[in-house]
């Protein structure tokens, strides 16, 4: 029973530390103009019964998602001792889809993406971020015809520093595909997508 106390102790006062030391701590600030990172990301796409693809297969879609990525920070910090606090970003991704239900398919194509990071918090740092990209789509399904189609997204997450150059991170995003009624059927693949990745921050 000790030892679970003193664990559990040792465990609270690591993370306490983590998340309370000042972001000063860090050597430089990862959140600069010209700073680049990359990063590596996973996650599972649930089909959303939006608008006409409620009650069609695309409400039963099911994917798993990896999307490696570089970033860029395109400002210094700006408007400080605000609650906006922040930086923004543009990050390049890879999209690479696979389609388990209803049918077995694969999706993959690049989309290019703003992000703005609020500062306010140390180490632990939220984000909102949006994009749009292109790609190749072959999911077979009745909704939605494969070939060319645009990605949209929409999402907001968070980063947790665990060194200098290193932080862990997850999000969710709203995704859409679509092709603008270049080809039929184009009811829209709508999804949540949940996400989880690693982040390191280069010199």
């Amino acid at each position: 029973m000790r030892c679970s106390l003193a664990v559990g102790a040792a465990t609270g006062a690591l993370l306490a530390a983590l998340v309370v030391t000042p972001r000063s701590a860090l050597a430089e600030s990862p959140f600069q103009a010209g700073r680049q990172s990359i990063a590596i990301a996973g996650g599972y796409a649930l089909g959303l019964p939006i608008g006409v693809a409620k009650g069609t297969d695309l409400e039963d879609v099911r994917m798993g998602a990896f999307l490696p990525s570089w970033s860029i920070g395109l400002t210094n910090p700006l408007v400080p001792d605000s609650w906006l606090h922040g930086n923004l970003e543009f990050m390049v991704e890879g999209t690479f889809l696979f389609n388990t239900e209803p049918t077995n398919g694969f999706a993959g194509g690049a989309t290019a993406n703003l992000r703005y990071n609020f500062l306010r918090w140390r180490r632990v740092v939220p984000y909102f971020e949006i994009g749009a990209g292109f790609g190749g789509v072959g999911f077979d399904l009745d909704g939605q015809s494969n070939g060319f189609n645009f990605f949209l997204q929409a999402g907001l997450g968070a980063r947790w520093f665990v060194k200098e150059r290193v932080a862990l991170g997850a999000g969710w995003r709203f995704h859409h595909i679509s092709n603008a009624n270049s080809n039929l059927p184009n009811l829209g693949l709508d999804s949540s997508l949940f996400l989880a990745g690693v982040t390191y921050y280069l010199d």
